[in-house]
């Protein structure tokens, strides 16, 4: 289940939690899906290679979003390798423009990016985004290769004719790092990563998520099951605020409110229900 109801928490680690987990884009927003993903899978044997697509369709189903039909082309590759780290070193060498680099405001930067081939995790992810209008339009360079032209409709301070949309996300399964844990976890962390750019170096300890999937483990604590329902809040509500927010910080303050109504906290810290 994926629905499931955690304990009223404080208001202000309800806060914490999604300013530690979120991670901006190099447009300081948040980014997301629109409408549609086809998620594929590379290096898994069929049966296990499908459950990881059911899985993440349910979840994006849950938050909104459509799923391709079988033989749509893959804008969200999963690929199970045992040494993720050459893999990453060779796939972005390979193929620089396909991850961004050099090209500003479609990825998270540099130093991300050289920390997502060099640090060693057992699953690491790379997102992709692409600048759209406000109502999803796509917007180019004009002619002689000049900079993007855009019309401006209204000027806000706080609202932009803008928004940062995901394009494509890789994902790398270090299977020799992954070791031992349940299957259904897994696909529910990978679920996570696919559907929020999550900062690879945040530690929720404390928080449940399955975001602590592998720490807990490492530990010797019990990892969780997969999704609780702090994660599927924190998807629900990023899926919901406002995608054209000037500033990330303004959609984070959005996604704590309807995170602190899912969850069932009222403004004042209170139990929304009593």
């Amino acid at each position: 289940m994926i629905t499931a109801r955690p304990a009223t928490p404080p208001v202000e680690t309800v806060g914490a939690f999604v300013a530690d987990i979120s991670g901006q884009t190099a447009n300081g927003r948040l980014a997301r899906w629109d409408r549609k993903i086809c998620p594929g899978v590379i290096g898994l044997k069929p049966p296990y290679g499908q459950t990881v697509i059911d899985r993440i369709s349910l979840v994006a189903i849950t938050v909104g979003l459509k799923v391709g039909e079988p033989g749509c082309k893959p804008n969200m590759v999963i690929v199970a390798t045992d040494d993720s780290q050459a893999m990453a070193r060779m796939v972005v060498d390979a193929n620089a423009v396909g991850f961004g680099k050099g090209e500003d405001g479609v990825s998270r930067g540099r130093a991300a990016l050289k920390d997502f081939v060099e640090t060693p995790r057992p699953v690491r992810w790379w997102h992709v985004t692409q600048t759209v209008t406000a109502d999803g339009f796509r917007y180019g360079r004009g002619e002689d290769n000049a900079p993007p032209t855009l019309t401006v409709r209204s000027a806000s301070r706080i609202k932009s004719n803008t928004r940062d949309d995901f394009s494509r996300v890789i994902i790398m399964v270090d299977v020799t790092r992954v070791g031992v844990i349940r299957f259904e976890a897994l696909t529910d962390y990978i679920a996570m990563v696919a559907l929020a750019q999550i900062d690879p170096a945040t530690d929720p300890s404390g928080v449940p998520t399955v975001l602590n999937l592998f720490s807990a483990r490492d530990k010797g604590a019990t990892p969780p099951l997969g999704l609780t329902g702090w994660d599927v809040a924190y998807l629900q509500s990023l899926y919901t605020t406002d995608s054209a927010a000037l500033r990330g910080s303004r959609q984070e303050r959005q996604m704590v409110r309807a995170m602190m109504d899912r969850l069932g906290v009222a403004a004042d810290g209170t139990d929304a229900e009593q």
